[in-house]
């Protein structure tokens, strides 16, 4: 009983430590606002948390409130670049924004359940390569956020009439379905979309501040 007591404490922070690693909630010290909030026990003691985005002067920042009472725990901002293109990585599973022909920031993806190859016609769970254009913004969308990419482009067009089949369309940049952003911890080990590309909810929010459309993209094989 002793031995029980005496590891009870260090049992307790493993199971907690635990829960966090598994929840798609993730915390560290170093995210504290220097002036803190609250101290980093209450915080490990706090697991009705939710996460608010808010967005001032450029910045997106993550704000961490303890639902019972609603006390801010601890915000996270980040400025980004706004960048000038976008370059996705079909093998490595990666988003990459790009400024002034430098990458600073890299996210991965999932993609379309059949990804190797060409968009050749609609259905084939395939997502396009080659250059293109991030066209529009969709607030509303059925996933959390979508960026449009500009296929097919006239060569898809006129590939696919060759072949009697419609190019299919509406290609996006979205974040998790609606409701189930939580599971995103799971849901982007798989390719799963319909040939979208996929991101967790909390990279789609930082994609969707550093892209301003039009912008171009490069898919790569």
């Amino acid at each position: 009983m002793k031995k029980i007591i005496l590891y009870a404490p260090g049992i307790y922070l493993f199971l907690y430590l635990l829960f966090i690693y598994l929840s798609p909630l993730k915390y560290h010290e170093s995210d504290f606002d220097k002036n803190g909030f609250v101290s980093l026990f209450e915080l490990f003691t706090s697991i009705d948390i939710q996460k608010e985005k808010v967005e001032t002067d450029g910045k997106t920042c993550t704000v961490y409130v303890r639902l019972k009472d609603g006390l801010p725990l601890f915000e996270r901002c980040e400025k980004l670049p706004k960048a000038d293109l976008v370059i996705i990585d079909k093998s490595k599973q990666t988003l990459s924004l790009s400024k002034n022909g430098t990458i600073f920031k890299t996210y991965h993806i999932a993609l379309g359940g059949n990804p190797k190859g060409h968009k050749q016609q609609e259905g084939d769970q395939k997502t396009p390569e080659g250059n293109y254009i991030l066209d529009y913004k969709k607030a509303d969308s059925a996933f959390y956020k979508a960026i449009h990419i500009s296929y097919p482009n006239k060569k898809d067009i006129q590939n696919a009439q060759q072949h009697g089949v419609s190019p299919g369309g509406f290609i996006m940049i979205h974040g998790q379905k609606n409701g189930f952003g939580w599971l995103s911890f799971l849901t982007q080990k798989y390719n799963w979309t319909n040939g979208c590309i996929a991101l967790t909810n909390e990279d789609m929010e930082e994609v969707w501040q550093s892209v301003k459309t039009p912008v171009p993209i490069k898919i790569l094989p």
